[in-house]
């Protein structure tokens, strides 16, 4: 395979990725800006303690976790995905497109099953009446304790590994040589591994928090992709967010 060939393939691949990202964001704001027009969405998002979540009702939620997900996280998996492709069309090996396309999947299986535990989590916080009708915190504990958590994580060992493999940009010849979908499941669970925490910000900043949604998906861009030592990127959004969780115990005396 040229490399000219190669390099178009690239090109098409990162087409098709901004155009799921902008078509995912699409869906968001037209969730955001009308809800009743979208039951069962609305039905799932207006669940209390009065009212016991249907099948259909989990179904829904997760879909908007998936979407959500989607959105936050194609920007940043965009250059593993294409140094994914150049290390095959280094190595000389075919099928540039389907060996993407099943990294992809392998990556978004994992991010799947985290949003099926969000969305567990979203039940259950909504059946506690911890969650607002607009699925935004109402317990100044809780949005502290996520906070806080999203803080401290920034600090660890374990954000500072998981991060360093989530910045590879270039796949190694051994992860291109095994199964495609086990690459995107190592890359998965990496990426799962540096933003659970930031993740979990948005059940106390809101979850159809859009602004916030967009400023949690740049921190995550940042994160991975600028050029920098994202150390003080870590150190810095890390203290923002103890020094806001922190803020929020003292009306509560804690």
């Amino acid at each position: 395979m040229t490399r000219h060939r190669a390099g178009w393939q690239q090109i098409v691949t990162l087409i098709l990725l901004l155009i799921l990202s902008l078509a995912a964001w699409s869906y968001l704001l037209q969730v955001h800006h009308h809800p009743t027009g979208l039951a069962p969405m609305h039905h799932a998002m207006t669940a209390s303690s009065s009212h016991a979540w249907s099948l259909i009702d989990f179904a829904t939620a997760f879909l908007m976790w998936a979407v959500m997900m989607i959105a936050m996280m194609i920007p940043s998996v965009i250059p593993m995905v294409l140094g994914f492709i150049r290390m095959r069309q280094r190595i000389h090996l075919g099928h540039l497109y389907t060996g993407a396309m099943a990294f992809l999947v392998g990556y978004f299986l994992v991010w799947l099953l985290f949003c099926a535990l969000a969305t567990a989590a979203q039940c259950e916080l909504q059946a506690l009446a911890l969650l607002s009708p607009t699925m935004e915190s109402q317990n100044l504990l809780l949005s502290a304790v996520l906070l806080i958590l999203a803080g401290l994580y920034q600090f660890t060992p374990w954000k500072a590994i998981c991060l360093k493999h989530c910045r590879t940009a270039d796949s190694s010849p051994a992860d291109c040589h095994r199964n495609a979908v086990s690459a995107g499941l190592h890359h998965g669970f990496n990426c799962v591994g540096s933003c659970w925490a930031l993740m979990m910000l948005m059940f106390a900043v809101g979850i159809m928090n859009l602004a916030w949604t967009g400023i949690i998906t740049l921190i995550v861009v940042s994160e991975k992709v600028l050029p920098i030592n994202p150390l003080w990127l870590r150190c810095s959004t890390g203290l923002a967010f103890l020094i806001w969780g922190g803020w929020l115990l003292v009306p509560i005396g804690l």
